[in-house]
């Protein structure tokens, strides 16, 4: 087994338990069940579609943990970098809306967002550099 592949493995575990603490984190927040009971979190109204782009976003770095290990050399690398560029992306847009929306951010996101960041630099550094 290439180190490489391990690595990045290990980092989009790491990127997953991320998003599961920022999840069960974002729960404490006061209002924010009152908010989920009444189909609404962060402004927006949770709908069907909405949680399955949620469930899309939430489920894609769990199974990169298996297809960093199984896909094929080009396949693997080209996708790391594209799904790791892609997820900044979106923790990008994220801090966009919330701060043109005046939802109010609790320390614990800006943490929890440097952190994938970090990690998202770093699965797109292994990638890069994989020959």
């Amino acid at each position: 087994m290439d180190d490489v592949r391990l690595i990045l493995s290990a980092l989009w575990v790491a990127v997953t338990f991320c998003y599961v603490i920022a999840a069960i984190l974002g729960n404490f927040k006061p209002g924010t069940l009152e908010g989920i009971m009444a189909g609404e979190i962060d402004g927006i109204q949770i709908t069907q579609n909405v949680l399955v782009g949620n469930a899309v976003m939430m489920v894609l770095p769990g199974v990169m943990v298996f297809l960093s290990l199984a896909l094929p050399y080009p396949v693997v690398r080209w996708a790391n970098i594209a799904l790791s560029m892609f997820f900044t992306g979106v923790i990008l847009l994220t801090l966009v809306y919330y701060n043109v929306y005046k939802v109010q951010v609790w320390a614990y996101y800006y943490v929890i967002a440097i952190v994938e960041v970090v990690l998202y630099a770093l699965i797109v550094w292994y990638a890069w550099k994989w020959i």
